[in-house]
């Protein structure tokens, strides 16, 4: 039972790493059924929550922060990047994270030392509510503009602006696999195209 409202979860071995709104929360699952509160981290406005490597990757507020999850129940704060506006999501590629920011659209950081993370690029045209990577693309969602951008980020550290979808209604949340693309759009259901 989490206090708050969960936005996001995530799992590293054992554990459901959860964006619960005002704090970052660990569970074991290891007994499920019965499950543990293991660790938690007070942050005002989780949105999201994503981990490789034992390292976990959230959006709080107007920053991206990077927190070790190798010595639970420790959960240090070990990287940080300041936006200037609100940050939503966070997608991770290779030493890369897509930084989805409410107001200046698509923003990529150079996560090569996670202590460290610094701008590395930018697409700055649009809105950006969400993000997710696959392979040399980014889709953003654009709730302003009710569309999905769609950049090149086969150098991650210039993004082109290759396509956009129309989405018809409020473009929030996004889900790619392999051949599929699921955008939610608020109080208007989703839509899914093909990829």
């Amino acid at each position: 039972n989490a206090n708050g409202v969960i936005c996001d979860a995530a799992f590293c071995d054992s554990f459901a790493v959860m964006a619960n709104w005002g704090a970052l929360q660990v569970i074991n699952l290891a007994q499920a059924p019965t499950l543990t509160l293991t660790a938690t981290l007070n942050a005002p406005y989780i949105y999201n929550v994503l981990v490789r490597n034992h390292t976990a990757y959230f959006c709080d507020t107007d920053s991206l922060m990077v927190v070790d999850l190798n010595n639970l129940p420790s959960l240090p704060v070990v990287g940080k990047y300041q936006s200037r506006y609100v940050v939503l999501d966070v997608a991770v590629s290779g030493n890369y994270a897509y930084v989805a920011n409410m107001n200046t659209g698509l923003h990529v950081l150079d996560i090569s030392n996670p202590t460290n993370p610094i701008l590395a690029g930018e697409h700055t045209s649009y809105s950006a509510s969400d993000v997710e990577v696959r392979g040399d693309y980014a889709y953003t969602a654009d709730d302003r503009q009710n569309k999905i951008h769609v950049f090149d980020i086969s150098d991650p550290e210039a993004p082109v602006q290759v396509g956009e979808i129309f989405g018809g209604g409020d473009m929030n949340k996004l889900d790619i696999d392999d051949t599929l693309l699921c955008a939610t759009m608020g109080n208007s259901g989703f839509v899914i195209h093909s990829m």
